[in-house]
C-alpha cells in the first residue's frame, strides 16, 4: 500500500517544535522516504504558537497536504487550533497529565510526556523528545533509526544519550498503552536520502551553476 502520511507538531515557541519536526523529517529520510516539510512561525517570541508539518511519501512529493494524520501537541492550544484538521482515523498525542479541559474521543492519546522526561532522562526539557519517540511507536517505525539520527544530531555524548533515553521512554510507553490499530510506516531501505532546507538547496544550485561570489 502506498505511503502518504502527514505529521504536524504544534506548541509554543521555545518548546522544541522545530527540533521535533526536523528530527521527524530526518528519521524518515534515513529510512528511504521522500520528505516535504514546512514550518509556520506565527510568533517568534517565547510562548507564541508555532507548528511544523512533515509529509512522508514513498514517491515524489513537492507540497504539503492539508489533512493531518498525526498531531503531536506540545500544549493545549495546539489541540484547540488544529484538532479539526485531523484526517479520518487521525490521532493526537498530548501530555495527558498536564493538559486539562479536552473532550475525550478516539483520536486522543494522552501520554505523561513531561513526567517521563523527568523520570527517565532527568530533565523535562526533553519532553519533546519523549513525544517524538511516542509518535514513531504509533506508526511502528524502527527505533534504531531514531537513535542513529539523535546521535548524528547531538553528537556522541551525554546530551545524545539523554535524548535517546527520552525517546525510548516515549516509544515504549506508546507501545504498551496505545490500544488502537494505527497505520504503520516501515523503512523502505538503508539508503539515506538527502534532506535540505530551501536555503541550502538554493545555495547548492547557485554553486552548481557557477556562482563564485555573493555579497549580502
Amino acid at each position: 500500500m502506498p505511503v502518504d502520511f502527514n505529521f504536524m507538531v504544534g506548541g509554543e515557541a521555545g518548546q522544541g517544535v522545530q527540533s521535533v519536526g526536523f528530527l521527524l523529517a530526518k528519521v524518515f529520510a534515513h529510512g528511504g522516504y521522500r520528505i516535504f516539510a514546512d514550518q509556520d512561525y506565527e510568533l517568534r517570541i517565547r510562548g507564541g504558537h508555532n507548528f511544523f508539518r512533515v509529509r512522508v511519501k514513498d514517491s515524489r512529493v513537492s507540497a504539503i497536504c492539508e489533512p493531518v494524520d498525526m498531531l503531536v501537541a506540545l500544549n493545549k492550544e495546539s489541540i484547540d487550533l488544529h484538532r479539526k484538521e485531523l484526517a479520518a482515523g487521525g490521532v493526537t498525542i498530548f501530555d495527558g497529565e498536564k493538559t486539562r479541559g479536552i473532550s475525550a474521543d478516539g483520536g486522543l492519546f494522552g501520554i505523561p510526556l513531561e513526567r517521563l522526561a523527568e523520570e527517565k532522562a532527568g530533565d523535562r526539557i526533553m519532553t519533546n523528545t519523549v513525544a517524538l519517540g511516542a509518535a514513531l511507536a504509533l506508526v511502528g517505525y524502527d527505533l534504531k533509526i531514531l537513535n542513529a539520527v539523535l546521535t548524528e544530531h547531538f553528537g556522541k555524548g551525554e546530551v545524545a544519550g539523554s535524548n535517546i533515553t527520552a525517546a525510548k521512554a516515549g516509544y515504549e510507553y506508546a507501545q504498551a498503552e496505545y490500544k488502537g490499530n494505527f497505520r504503520k510506516i516501515k523503512p523502505l531501505s538503508e539508503a539515506k536520502r538527502m534532506l535540505l532546507t530551501g536555503n541550502e538547496a538554493i545555495s547548492l544550485g547557485a554553486i552548481a551553476a557557477g556562482c563564485k561570489f555573493m555579497a549580502a
